[in-house]
């Protein structure tokens, strides 16, 4: 917390000049939201909190789309008729100040330096606590986990067979209409390639992946976490051999196999794990590398989540066959400690890899019907609310005044 402390000056100094307050009256509003506007003291607020919570990039930008989030949000939970009492929003805001280790009453005075009034950390909380309520409301009989589902996780808990893990290099080139003899004449001759070094450096030159800048080269990847279309091809390789090409989309493909790690069974276990919705941050790639700066692991993550509304880091332990499958294959190419940005359904989210560990039959971490059950329940309405609230910006009508 001293870090935090002795920052306030250096970013008093710094929003003096970054985050200018609108020419006009300050709080007059400058974004109308439906019929709820935001005002341009209000941005400046908020985009001071963030900055005095560690958000990189355009804090202005991230500060509007939040406050205009945070509206929806509020008018939501309104039209349902849920509302929060002040006694809420004080454990609300004794809650997220506990995360630096302070009261809320001392978390206030450390953010008083900076000119964060005390309304902006409350308005903050409160539109995450009302709208974790809103969201229970609304889908709490739509999200129900039936018995056999519980019960088949406590099976798959007791012994499970982890997928082949990879290295892969990729190949990409695009399949354009009046090009295709192009494309189909480089992706031969990148198959021809007599070594992997050659390969990658044609990767390098041709392929139009975002994995070029690193010679086509993937790190890790389980298996069963790649798309179905190459999953055939990869698991009849050998390392040092390579894939046909393989049309997808509007692309063709050639994978080569560097190394490979084989199946193996292992025994019950809990997976402990965190998760980060990115969903509305302005740059997922930037949130996240912010996220990796100051989080080295999972117990520091809600510190550096903090400019983020309550309620968007999840952190569970769960058998891993109740993890959602785009989450779980991604956890399985990590060690503890490590992360990386899963392009969901729903948007982009921040998972990172607590722990994997061993547990004995009947121990206390055994995995229990409720823990799997709120689990499951969790996960669903974390997706439910992501959808809602991408539904609910395109729906309104957002202008600026």
């Amino acid at each position: 917390m001293r870090a935090f402390l002795t920052s306030t000056s250096l970013i008093v100094a710094l929003l003096a000049g970054a985050v200018p307050i609108a020419a006009q009256s300050p709080f007059a509003p400058v974004i109308q939201v439906n019929d709820r506007g935001v005002t341009g003291f209000e941005i400046d607020q908020r985009a001071r909190f963030l900055a005095l919570l560690g958000a990189q990039g355009d804090l202005l930008e991230m500060a509007e789309t939040a406050l205009i989030e945070d509206r929806l949000r509020m008018q939501a939970a309104q039209e349902m008729g849920i509302s929060v009492s002040p006694e809420q929003v004080k454990a609300g805001m004794e809650e997220f100040a506990g995360r630096a280790n302070l009261s809320a009453e001392e978390f206030l005075k450390a953010i008083a330096p900076a000119g964060v009034q005390p309304e902006t950390f409350r308005d903050f909380v409160e539109a995450g606590f009302v709208w974790r309520e809103t969201v229970r409301k609304r889908f709490a009989d739509s999200v129900r986990i039936s018995e056999a589902e519980v019960d088949r996780i406590l099976e798959q808990s007791g012994s499970a067979e982890r997928s082949p893990r990879l290295l892969v290099t990729e190949f990409v080139v695009p399949l354009r209409e009046g090009r295709e003899a192009e494309a189909r004449a480089r992706i031969r001759e990148a198959a021809a390639a007599p070594d992997e070094d050659s390969f990658s450096r044609m990767a390098r030159t041709y392929s139009i992946a975002p994995t070029r800048t690193d010679g086509g080269r993937l790190g890790w990847l389980p298996l069963d976490a790649l798309p179905e279309d190459v999953q055939g091809p990869l698991s009849r390789l050998k390392p040092g051999q390579h894939t046909a090409p393989i049309q997808m989309n509007d692309t063709l493909v050639v994978l080569w196999l560097r190394e490979l790690e084989p199946a193996r069974r292992e025994g019950a276990g809990l997976v402990d794990y965190a998760l980060v919705n990115l969903v509305g941050s302005v740059d997922p790639a930037q949130a996240a590398g912010a996220l990796r700066q100051r989080a080295d692991a999972c117990d520091t993550l809600y510190t550096a989540a903090a400019a983020l509304p309550s309620g968007q880091v999840v952190r569970e332990k769960l058998p891993r066959a109740a993890i959602p499958a785009d989450i779980r294959g991604a956890l399985d190419a990590m060690d503890a400690g490590e992360s990386q940005v899963v392009q969901r359904a729903q948007g982009p989210a921040f998972v990172m890899l607590c722990s994997r560990f061993a547990v004995e039959k009947d121990g206390a971490d055994t995995p229990d019907r409720n823990r799997v059950r709120a689990g499951l329940t969790n996960a669903r309405l974390g997706a439910l609310a992501a959808a809602w609230l991408a539904d609910l910006k395109a729906q309104a009508i957002i202008r600026r005044n």
